[in-house]
Order: C-alpha cells, then sequence, then structure tokens
C-alpha cells in the first residue's frame, strides 16, 4: 500500500512510492528468512545435517534466485555453514560461535559431494589415535586429487595429495551424520614421515610415534606396507619406532629387506654426519628429540 503525501511536485511522490516499495520487499524478506529458519530447525530435529543445495530448493519450494538468497542469508546468521560449492551444513547453537560444527559431521558428505577419495591423516589422524603433541588448528585430509584449503570455522581444511588415497588402509569412526575415514595408526605415521613440514617438524613426529608405535600391529603393518610406500620413508619411520621399542618392527625391516636400500640422513636434506644405523641404514640426527 502506497501513502500518498500532499506536496507540490513529482519528486516527493516518486521517493514516497521507492520508500514504500523497499518497506514492503524488507517484510517479504522477514517472512522468507522465519520460514527458512523454521526449516533448518526441522532438518536439525530430525537429525538431517548436511544437505545439498538442489534439496533445500525443492524442500523450500523456491526459485533458485529465492533459494540462494535465503540460504546466503542463513550463513550470514551462522545457522549454515558451507564447506563445498553447493553443500551445507546445519550449526546447532552451540557452535555458531565457532563458525562451523565438528568436521566429523561434514568431511565424508563433503568428499562425496565432490567426487574425491579421501582420508583424514597425518595430525588429524594422530589426534583421532590419541596423539596430540602440537595442537593443530587445520584439519588435514589427503585426497585422491588436490583441493583448495578453505576455513572450517576457527579452523581450516588442509589437503595433501596421494592419488591412492582412496586405496589407503583406514579405520572408519562414526560421528552424528554417518563415519568418516581415518588412517590407521600405521599408515598415519608413514604419512608424518613423508610429510614433515605440514606435521610440525621431525621433533613433533618423534613425539607421535612414540604415542602411536604401541598401537601397531603385525596385521595393521602388512597392510600399510602393502600400499608400497617409499623406501627411505620406512627406513626412517622403523628408526624411530627403534628408539621407542615400538613392536612389530621386524615386519618393517622384513619389508625392507627385498628392496635396494641406501644409507639416508633422519632429515632429508640433512648433513651425512655420524654413524648410520646399522639395521635401518639411518644417520641419526642429534637435534631431533621427541617434543
Amino acid at each position: 500500500m502506497v501513502a500518498w503525501v500532499t506536496v507540490a511536485g513529482s519528486d516527493m511522490r516518486r521517493r514516497v512510492v521507492r520508500k514504500s516499495l523497499d518497506t514492503s520487499c524488507s517484510e517479504s524478506d522477514f517472512r522468507r528468512m522465519d520460514s527458512t529458519r523454521a526449516w533448518i530447525d526441522r532438518l536439525h530435529a530430525r537429525g538431517r545435517l548436511v544437505f545439498t543445495f538442489d534439496q533445500a530448493r525443492t524442500d523450500l519450494v523456491a526459485t533458485t534466485a529465492a533459494a540462494k538468497s535465503a540460504l546466503s542469508r542463513a550463513q550470514a546468521q551462522g545457522l549454515l555453514y558451507s564447506p563445498a560449492q553447493g553443500l551445507y551444513v546445519v550449526v546447532p547453537a552451540e557452535y555458531r560461535t565457532a563458525g562451523a560444527p565438528p568436521w566429523q559431521w561434514y568431511l565424508d558428505p563433503m568428499m562425496h559431494h565432490l567426487k574425491v577419495g579421501y582420508y583424514a591423516g597425518l595430525l588429524t589422524a594422530a589426534a583421532h589415535h590419541g596423539s596430540s603433541p602440537q595442537a593443530a588448528q587445520e584439519v588435514q585430509v589427503v585426497v585422491t586429487r588436490q583441493q583448495r584449503d578453505r576455513p572450517a570455522g576457527r579452523a581450516r581444511l588442509r589437503f595433501v595429495q596421494n592419488p591412492r588415497a582412496s586405496d589407503m588402509p583406514v579405520v572408519e569412526a562414526t560421528t552424528a551424520t554417518g563415519r568418516v575415514r581415518i588412517s590407521t595408526p600405521e599408515v598415519t605415521m608413514l604419512d608424518l614421515v613423508a610429510h614433515p613440514r605440514v606435521s610440525g617438524g621431525w621433533g613433533n613426529i618423534a613425539s607421535i610415534v612414540r604415542d602411536l608405535g604401541p598401537l601397531g600391529s603385525k596385521r595393521g603393518w602388512k597392510d600399510a606396507l602393502a600400499t608400497d610406500p617409499a623406501v627411505p620413508r620406512v627406513q626412517r619411520l622403523g628408526y624411530l619406532l627403534d628408539r621407542v621399542d615400538a613392536p612389530y618392527t621386524d615386519e618393517l625391516s622384513a619389508w625392507l629387506a627385498s628392496r635396494p636400500a641406501r644409507t639416508v640422513t633422519l632429515v632429508p636434506g640433512g648433513r651425512r654426519e655420524g654413524i648410520a644405523d646399522s639395521r635401518w641404514r639411518v644417520i641419526p640426527d642429534p637435534l631431533v628429540q621427541a617434543d
């Protein structure tokens, strides 16, 4: 409804009409936002925490433009988090300050949405298995195809490429939305040695190996070594495992016995000074100590 005013000139009339239309649009937006919030609350109540844009558009009976607008407003209000284009996660009230719910809720649906093989690995997997000497402010994910790192509330999703990620031994942890793939302790240790820069350095790696080494099993090592890791990686890890008297290191030494191995430094590119360990052919680094 437009309220006309009795003033001279057409400019004032146009301004009043425009103000009335803007107010009408704002009220419509508020009604749509209330409807979207109620729909999000219903999803949460039913335990449906992850959904796609197409699912939202269908449920809201909205046009593409209207659905984009509604979801964008919900994100701005902290009701939703979008880890990937076209995918949304409900953010319950207790996680809105953090900006996103736990990564375990959406990682598996996200990677299926992107059609990328994955597992949570490195420091993230180490923490899952009970070792976190350095608290990482990122979720580290090993993927078959490289992905762009992205924010995850206060943390960050960081991706490391391994074309064979889909075939690596994992454990499947149950989550609020289904499951998530996490590397086994054995694969986690091999990955840490392979990626020292994203693993907090060699002192941090030595600390994690000290914690995870006792979790290794004969079967676990056979499965991990069946993925054919690089020989120097196994040498370095075997040396670190021996330092903490971890069990089943014979599995690693037997695997190495049938492969050509040269003498390597514990830290790649380190000085070749000192006497190499006779079992693993690794030259120690006196600066590497468990944190």
